[in-house]
């Protein structure tokens, strides 16, 4: 799930593209004003499910959450501007599949810029 205020379209288009880059299959779910129509396009072109931004970036988190539940068994959220590693979704599954105890699992941060 992606918050965006849908105004950095080069970054946008990045962070779609490294999540339809991973080695497991994403569900994408971007949320982002209505009238963001350049975003929306962009979301589109990669597959994504479109939500109509409540207003704030928890509330934004929470709405792309609450409708990935039921069917989704693990849910991630990144930024409009953040980018994923090879394989990090596939890390990630497999550390909550082995850990079934856990709640969270992250990786480290790069700092591009």
């Amino acid at each position: 799930m992606i918050p965006t205020l849908g105004q950095r379209l080069d970054f946008l288009r990045e962070t779609l593209v490294s999540i339809r880059s991973q080695s497991v299959p994403a569900d994408i779910t971007v949320v982002l004003p209505a009238n963001a129509l350049q975003a929306r396009s962009l979301a589109t072109e990669f597959g994504c499910s479109l939500l109509d931004d409540p207003g704030s970036l928890p509330a934004a988190i929470n709405l792309g959450v609450a409708s990935a539940q039921p069917n989704h068994q693990f849910v991630n959220w990144l930024g409009d501007d953040d980018l994923l590693t090879p394989d990090s979704l596939e890390s990630t599954t497999r550390a909550l599949v082995k850990n079934s105890e856990a709640v969270v699992a992250y990786g480290s941060c790069r700092y591009i810029d």
